[in-house]
């Protein structure tokens, strides 16, 4: 099952995160905009993917179509990974983008089989996107002009709001954890609570 959330902006949508279950592993995407300047400041389009494969060895993909960029990193493992200028963009500076992606430096990733049994939050990385006086602070050239809306799918309009900041991020929670707890913190969420990890997809949406 896919969990996907949207940004409707006038009569587009623009997709800004997704979490997907497979037979053997978790996987999703999220807009990289915030990370943007960090990693490629000549790029306008990133996206962030990961992967949490059944052993728990967790890695992130860094992917741009435009400029057909890919780079990987796992969970645990501190390899320097450069830019096309030179720039460490691991163990050293600039360094912010893995203070926001703090599963990078954690190298005890449970695999997904213990979800079963605990009751444990796992918490991917949230991105933000702005909305201000009318305008949708967002470069992903990824937009569709309809889409099938289901219990799966969220879909924040921007007609409704002024000046907002849009987070989204999803978490993957164990049997014993208390789901309605955390769904009642958030905006808009949507769940797939057919097997272990429970995963669910949301967005707060806060005023700027």
């Amino acid at each position: 099952m896919k969990l996907t959330a949207y940004i409707k902006h006038k009569n587009s949508f623009f997709p800004i995160y997704w979490i997907k279950r497979n037979n053997n592993n978790i996987t999703g995407a999220f807009d990289g905009g915030i990370f943007q300047s960090m990693l490629y400041p000549s790029v306008n389009d990133i996206d962030i993917h990961f992967t949490y494969p059944k052993d728990g060895r967790l890695h992130y993909s860094i992917k741009s179509g435009e400029e057909n960029i890919e780079e990987r990193f796992f969970a645990n493992s501190e390899k320097n990974r450069l830019n096309n200028e030179g720039n460490t963009l691991l163990n050293g500076e600039p360094f912010n983008i893995f203070e926001h992606m703090l599963p990078v430096r954690n190298t005890n990733m449970q695999p997904l089989k213990d979800f079963s049994e605990s009751s444990k939050l796992f918490q991917f990385p949230m991105s933000a996107i702005s909305y201000i006086n009318g305008t949708l602070h967002f470069s992903s050239s990824k937009m569709k002009t309809t889409i099938k809306e289901t219990p799966q799918t969220i879909v924040v309009d921007t007609k409704q709001y002024k000046d907002i900041t849009i987070n989204p991020s999803a978490v993957l929670i164990g049997k014993n954890y208390d789901l309605n707890s955390f769904l009642e913190k958030t905006t808009i969420s949507t769940v797939d609570d057919s097997t272990y990890p429970i995963m669910a997809l949301f967005v707060n949406i806060s005023d700027k």
